[in-house]
């Protein structure tokens, strides 16, 4: 599979099984500036959080020296760590759980009422690609366009989080392209096919 050929209107063409796939640029509107430290938002209590398996490994380092915060919020805790250059905040987030996110909607065209493949370019190389089962607007503003703190956690989603930052804060080296495709089968195909090509570092 060789690279991405980009064409005299924007479009990006991908060689994908002896053919080119053409994915077209879409355009997002960005709503206020980007925030920090959202983690901090999160609203249950630090002893509620440590009941979910996923936190398993970190009840006995709480309980040893974080037990006294324990009924308060988990936001307020983590914001409190890492105020202090406590490392340990960093263990509750998902690897990209403390980026800097913004919010952002998708403007309206013909293409995206559709369903089809949406594809992260950053640097003019792939780094992600999504099957879009609903409609492609309605994955990239449910999905990627807003970042919740409950999102940042282990228990969140890393590549949400990493998709939104990466749109929010590069914002001229890095865009969404579309490619509508109705049937899932093809959807699914094309989407695995890229995803293999992405996880080899080709891109």
């Amino acid at each position: 599979m060789g690279g991405l050929t980009r064409l005299k209107d924007g479009a990006l063409g991908v060689p994908f099984e002896g053919k080119t796939l053409y994915f077209r640029p879409v355009t997002l509107h960005f709503a206020g500036g980007v925030k920090e430290d959202v983690f901090a938002r999160a609203q249950k209590p630090l002893q509620d959080i440590l009941e979910n398996p996923v936190f398993d490994h970190l009840k006995s380092m709480v309980n040893a020296k974080y037990s006294r915060y324990l009924p308060l919020k988990v936001g307020l805790f983590l914001g409190q760590l890492k105020e202090r250059h406590d490392p340990f905040y960093r263990e509750f987030l998902n690897p990209y759980g403390d980026e800097k996110y913004g919010t952002f909607r998708l403007l309206e065209s013909n293409e995206t009422g559709k369903n089809g493949v949406l594809i992260v370019v950053a640097n003019k190389g792939m780094y992600h690609a999504v099957n879009c089962p609903d409609t492609i607007s309605g994955i990239v503003n449910d999905t990627f366009g807003r970042i919740s703190p409950e999102d940042c956690f282990l228990t969140g989603d890393p590549i949400r989080c990493r998709v939104n930052a990466l749109l929010c804060n590069n914002k001229k080296e890095v865009g969404l392209y579309i490619h509508p495709c109705e049937k899932e089968e093809d959807r699914a195909q094309i989407t695995e096919t890229l995803t293999r090509y992405i996880s080899a570092g080709s891109a």
